[in-house]
């Protein structure tokens, strides 16, 4: 992991002088000297906590086993077969426990590595991008998608047509032999955050010795903690492991692409009039986990309802904080803003059926938004329907989002509003829809059963595929 008497904070020291700089300001280009420059840091923090921990013995038997296979990697004749003997006699010579450990040692080692890789990608995204302008927009970009259509002849109408039309829907798939523990997930975000701010922030040499101290401190638990429970996932443990990556990504993933998108559209096409209003989120996700039953039998019906009543939890959650966000931010005074006469309408028939709000009555979005966050309990909680379901919540925010459109707050719809519709529209009140697989064999037998009781045959298991054919053409 390091080599002996490294000094990991002053590998730290040297990743927050290498990457540092102004907040905000960002590079033209990113280096693999940087990425070199973390993997050595997550390296040798590794390797402080191996001889911490587990003493010296483990260490050596590490850097040892890690030497050998870079030495194997860059030999070749005699050597590689000499050393590869060394390795396997090594290797073949240690106790359970001691493998165990060593084993243990790389897993977490390549986690780290993965961390790095992974901040890396994004730098080079970020320097690319700093580079692009809009005659040379980065490759494989929302912006580069539209600059080809309008350079192709494609109007702005025939665009937005085709993107309204668009229709992509991502599925989420469960894989047991995967689950990574939940505390094993989240340590690692927190050592990529703090790995992140040493790298794209200029710090105070005791602000960057507190996060070098506390990567070393999440490494130490990291190393202590167990990778996987001993018993196989359930079904629902696999139902919860997929809602991180919503909660964690994708609620936020969305709007962000329709930002591009809509950017995109204002860079080459101008700026809209109703364009962006109109917009449909075109990623949506669908998942089989919870509902592929193909050769699953912990696959039950119960299984399945409790998938979609976690998944649709996730999802109201979600949208409440976002009322919760909208109701501190949309605190205008009536005199002040100028309302359609849909949003008073709408809001009017809401007072009239559910009470007009005494502490914003002055406020008319945090009356509207009040209503909204009241219904939406409702939902979550079993209470009562949102009126119009997922589409109805979707055309509250659109009637907001107008409203401020057409009395010049085209700036607070785009912040603040639009991201709300967009998550809204691309997840639902399901997050997203189960996919219901079966094996072919139930399938048989249901229509099997269904035909012999309506009397249309008497084995249609038993027929062969013709018979079949004709039978339900």
């Amino acid at each position: 992991m390091t080599k002996p008497g490294s000094d990991a904070e002053r590998v730290a020291k040297h990743v927050a002088k290498s990457a540092a700089r102004t907040p905000f300001v960002p590079q033209r280009e990113a280096t693999f000297e940087q990425l070199k420059t973390d993997v050595d840091f997550l390296g040798t923090a590794l390797g402080d906590v191996l001889r911490e921990i587990e003493g010296e013995r483990l260490f050596d038997l590490v850097e040892r086993v890690r030497g050998l296979t870079k030495a194997i990697r860059s030999s070749a004749g005699d050597d590689v077969n000499a050393q590869r003997r060394e390795l396997d006699e090594l290797l073949s010579g240690l106790e359970l426990s001691e493998a165990e450990k060593l084993l243990r040692a790389f897993t977490v080692y390549f986690q780290l590595v993965n961390i790095a890789e992974e901040i890396h990608r994004v730098r080079v995204n970020r320097a690319r991008e700093a580079a692009a302008d809009s005659d040379n927009p980065r490759s494989e970009t929302i912006a580069a998608a539209v600059k080809a259509l309008k350079d192709q002849g494609w109007s702005e109408a025939e665009t937005t047509a085709f993107i309204e039309h668009l229709d992509v829907q991502l599925t989420l798939t469960a894989h047991p032999t995967e689950v990574k523990r939940y505390t094993v997930r989240l340590k690692l975000e927190r050592i990529s955050a703090c790995l992140r701010t040493l790298g794209e922030r200029e710090l105070a040499p005791q602000q960057g010795q507190a996060l070098v101290n506390e990567i070393r401190a999440e490494i130490s638990a990291l190393w202590l903690t167990r990778e996987a429970n001993d018993e196989r996932p359930t079904v629902v443990d696999e139902v919860k492991s997929a809602l991180y990556y919503y909660t964690r990504s994708l609620f936020d993933a969305v709007p962000r692409l329709m930002r591009d998108l809509d950017e995109a559209l204002e860079t080459y096409y101008g700026p809209p009039l109703v364009r962006g209003s109109q917009l449909p989120a075109v990623v949506r996700f669908r998942s089989w986990i919870g509902g592929d039953r193909d050769g699953n039998p912990f696959v039950t019906p119960d299984s399945t309802r409790e998938a979609y009543e976690l998944q649709a939890a996730v999802a109201l959650e979600r949208y409440l904080a976002d009322l919760d966000e909208l109701v501190q931010r949309f605190s205008q005074h009536e005199d002040r803003v100028s309302l359609s006469t849909a949003f008073r309408d709408d809001l009017a028939r809401l007072d009239d059926r559910h009470g007009a709000s005494t502490r914003f009555s002055e406020e008319p979005f945090r009356r509207k938004l009040e209503h909204m966050h009241r219904l939406a309990r409702r939902e979550r909680n079993h209470d009562g329907e949102y009126p119009g379901g997922p589409g109805g919540y979707v055309d509250d925010l659109l009637l907001i989002e107008t409203t401020l459109d057409n009395a010049r707050g085209e700036r607070l719809a785009r912040a603040f509003v639009r991201p709300a519709r967009f998550r809204a529209s691309a997840f639902g009140f399901v997050l997203a829809p189960l996919d219901l697989r079966e094996h072919s064999t139930v399938h048989e037998q249901a229509i099997a059963s269904l035909l012999a009781y309506a009397k249309v045959h008497d084995d249609y298991a038993a027929a062969d595929e013709d018979e079949r054919v004709a039978l339900l053409a």
